[in-house]
């Protein structure tokens, strides 16, 4: 089937959608495009409805609009999360766009405790901000994470951190990786609780970048 077809087995830039499933936790990631498919037809209905047939229970997603004129002010994260059937959002807004936001998104079956947003920065630059960001140009670093700390049911009540990220393509994904890797160890600095990191790496598994990770 189509929706089939969107699944994937590694988040790499040129694919759509990744599944992870093991015996206590399914979680997925996907680069919904802001809605649109692969025709550029947009209906955020859709994409809700194909997270929802894959019964993740963590979703990682990328390039996600909040309230922007192209898609009519639509809340995609709560669009998504209403017909998915995940009730817990986090959005973490990369860019000021068209009246609203652009960036990335987590949806949750389980409460979500804590929440961190991260701006990735230019070399030897500050993070980036929304507002900065509202212009793009190549290479600009306006990407970052958005992490969240949950309690799922398959843990026993213990803390897991999952995040997701969308790292920039012109050859800054090295940069970006190194930050995300510091960004990583913040969540867990002992290393005590398990940090799943999901997302949209625009790169190969031979590429610098994922060797970093």
């Amino acid at each position: 089937t189509h929706s089939l077809m969107r699944v994937c087995v590694l988040v790499v830039a040129l694919l759509v959608c990744a599944v992870c499933v093991t015996d206590a936790l399914r979680i997925m990631s996907y680069n919904i495009r802001s809605g649109s498919d692969i025709n550029n037809a947009y209906n955020i209905t859709c994409t809700g409805e194909q997270v929802r047939q894959l019964r993740a229970s963590l979703v990682g997603l990328q390039e996600v609009d909040q309230l922007t004129a192209r898609h009519a002010g639509d809340d995609q994260p709560a669009i998504l999360s209403r017909v998915s059937g995940l009730p817990h959002v986090a959005y973490g807004r990369m860019r000021d766009f068209e009246g609203g936001g652009y960036g990335v998104a987590v949806l949750s079956a389980f409460p979500i405790l804590e929440q961190r947003v991260f701006h990735y920065a230019p070399p030897g630059g500050k993070p980036t901000t929304p507002a900065q960001c509202a212009v793009p140009v190549s290479n600009d670093f306006c990407q970052g994470v958005v992490a969240v700390r949950v309690q799922p049911d398959e843990f026993g009540g213990r803390d897991l951190w999952f995040a997701t990220t969308h790292l920039g393509l012109g050859g800054g994904q090295f940069n970006e990786t190194v930050q995300l890797v510091e960004m990583v160890r913040s969540l867990s600095v002992d290393g005590s609780v398990p940090v799943v990191v999901t997302g949209d790496f625009n790169s190969v598994p031979s590429d610098a970048d994922i060797a970093e990770v």
